[in-house]
């Protein structure tokens, strides 16, 4: 909440996008000031409605693969594990914190059924990719499919 005030402070004309733009970089206010509000703010609703769409089982893996991999592919990685991250947190709570213990092992409500540790395995999946991302000449494009198809059939292991 305090860099949200703060980046609001700072340029309130992007007052709407700060919320997205940490979404996207986690909590890094000086980072944030450092992008365009609005190209983070689609950059995510990007990222969120493909996320949907491979829990949906509903995606063109490599199309988005190809697309992603043209179109700021580490700022779209770290906006899918804070997606997914988020996702675990709430347990599907619509956007509450999801504290008390749930009976089940599945996250559940308007977000897209999936197990728990589903979800814990596909973050540490992200967190991999990113580090060989950063320390290979690894094929992206291949790479990315790889992870979609993990991410896509994550509804189906729940």
């Amino acid at each position: 909440a305090t860099a949200l005030e703060w980046l609001q402070a700072s340029r309130p004309a992007a007052r709407g996008d700060w919320e997205a733009v940490l979404d996207v970089l986690g909590v890094a206010p000086l980072e944030a000031l450092d992008h365009d509000p609005h190209a983070l703010r689609a950059l995510r609703d990007d990222v969120i409605a493909t996320v949907r769409e491979a829990l949906g089982g509903r995606m063109d893996i490599v199309r988005v693969a190809d697309r992603w991999t043209r179109d700021e592919l580490p700022l779209r990685l770290r906006a899918v594990e804070n997606c997914l991250t988020r996702l675990a947190l709430e347990g599907g709570q619509g956007g509450r914190q999801g504290a008390e213990m749930r009976p089940g092992t599945h996250l559940s409500g308007a977000d897209p059924d999936i197990n728990i540790a589903t979800a814990l395995r596909l973050i540490d999946d992200v967190r991999e990719l990113q580090r060989q991302m950063a320390a290979t000449g690894l094929n992206k494009p291949l790479a990315v499919e790889r992870h979609l198809w993990r991410l896509s059939g994550a509804r189906a292991t729940a």
